[in-house]
């Protein structure tokens, strides 16, 4: 029986059924058979393989000034430099071409992007051009309710019941692109985990939606931009497998590592003796020194040890390669200051220089105190200590600027008052 009059389900028939084919089309669920048993299995057996080794953790999220652990664990797989970006977290996806789980997880992929290009086609219209190369899966491991290490919300609006994920669309997805996902319990019989659908352009009908065990469930075309769904608690841990394409402009090491290298090729002209300092430059290093700072260095040694043990075949390298390139900017700073200061004892000293110095240096002094009131948030304590943040890049006497940079600010602007 449905939990009340605003909420349809299966079992309510025909009305179920027209409200589905009036606003909620582009949600299509497959039977389990319609994937071949033996991958079914080597899926299940990947991910236990993956969950024993410690692979699923909470993630530590920042949603406005509140920062807290997300109610699944998860963990990301996907192609060699990909990305996913979500609540001012970035997580790092495991290369699926690698350890045999990830292989499995892989060919999982393959299979889902061919049946969402088919679902999608056989839709129809604007289906049909919906983009289907998944590029990342977000496996999310549920606990039930008395599992569950962090208390698990009801949802009151249309008195659901308990969720594990609260209605919500999924983020930094490409445009009109289909998101496939696949889900096995760990008590199979038990089939009482079940997705919410709302639609957010029309007054209609909320969708309660039963999950067969093996089951897969494809939001086709607009449909996770324009519907919002949640995930209702059942009475076995379940695991998700959320196929996605992920937006790609600037979330993958390719695009950042090119970015560093467009940087780099400005510091020699930027640290020549006799050349005049182009504020333009200035922007453009202290732009890329910023996003690599904090969107990636910072980003990655945000969710501990463990988390850059797990990626120490393909994500610590990276990381490394985009700390050395963050240290020579950070060496090149420390040149623009002595010809700055240099400069003011001449009338031709660039005043637009100094602006621009001291508005990238102001920046970033802001986003480091606001990273670290983030790393002292309640939520990590609740986390094992491998899994907190660890102070990286580091600093020591040899570093060309400090951490706090307040004290170079405040001689920047000393300097600028000379000329």
């Amino acid at each position: 029986m449905s939990p009340s009059s605003s909420v349809l389900e299966p079992e309510d028939g025909e009305p179920f059924a027209r409200v589905h084919r009036a606003h909620y089309r582009g949600f299509v669920v497959d039977a389990p058979s319609v994937l071949p048993a033996s991958l079914h299995d080597d899926v299940e057996r990947a991910f236990d393989d993956m969950r024993s080794r410690g692979e699923f953790t909470h993630d530590v999220v920042s949603a406005g000034n509140k920062v807290s652990t997300t109610y699944v664990r998860r963990c990301l797989l996907g192609e060699d430099g990909m990305t996913y970006h979500y609540q001012k977290l970035r997580l790092f996806a495991q290369p699926w071409r690698g350890r045999e789980a990830y292989e499995v997880v892989r060919r999982l992929n393959e299979t889902l992007t061919r049946s969402a290009r088919e679902r999608c086609e056989k839709l129809g219209g604007a289906f049909a051009e919906s983009e289907c190369e998944y590029n990342v899966t977000l496996i999310n491991y549920m606990e039930t309710e008395g599992e569950s290490e962090i208390e698990l919300r009801n949802e009151e609006k249309f008195d659901l019941g308990t969720t594990s994920v609260s209605w919500h669309s999924d983020s930094s997805l490409r445009e009109n692109s289909t998101v496939a996902v696949y889900h096995t319990y760990e008590a199979p019989e038990r089939k009482d985990w079940r997705v919410a659908l709302r639609a957010l352009n029309a007054e209609c009908e909320v969708l309660c939606v039963p999950l067969e065990d093996k089951a897969t469930y494809y939001m086709c075309g607009e449909f996770n931009a324009t519907h919002h769904h949640a995930v209702l608690t059942g009475s076995s841990a379940r695991y998700s497998s959320t196929h996605r394409v992920a937006v790609v402009a600037k979330d993958t090491f390719q695009y950042i590592k090119r970015r560093c290298i467009d940087a780099l090729a400005i510091v020699p002209d930027l640290e020549r003796e006799n050349k005049p300092l182009d504020a333009k430059q200035i922007q453009f290093l202290a732009d890329v020194h910023r996003e690599v700072e904090f969107q990636w260095i910072r980003m990655f040694h945000l969710q501990g040890e463990a988390h850059a043990a797990w990626h120490d075949t393909y994500w610590t390298r990276k990381i490394a390669e985009l700390t050395e390139a963050w240290d020579r900017m950070e060496a090149c700073f420390r040149v623009i200051l002595s010809k700055l200061k240099r400069s003011s004892r001449s009338p031709e000293s660039p005043p637009r220089a100094y602006a621009m110095l001291l508005y990238a240096l102001k920046t970033v002094k802001e986003l480091r105190d606001e990273y670290t009131k983030r790393t002292k948030a309640s939520a990590y304590a609740s986390l094992p200590p491998s899994q907190r943040p660890v102070d990286l890049p580091a600093y020591d006497n040899t570093s060309p600027l400090p951490f706090e940079l307040k004290p170079v600010i405040y001689f920047l602007e000393e300097e600028q008052n000379k000329v």
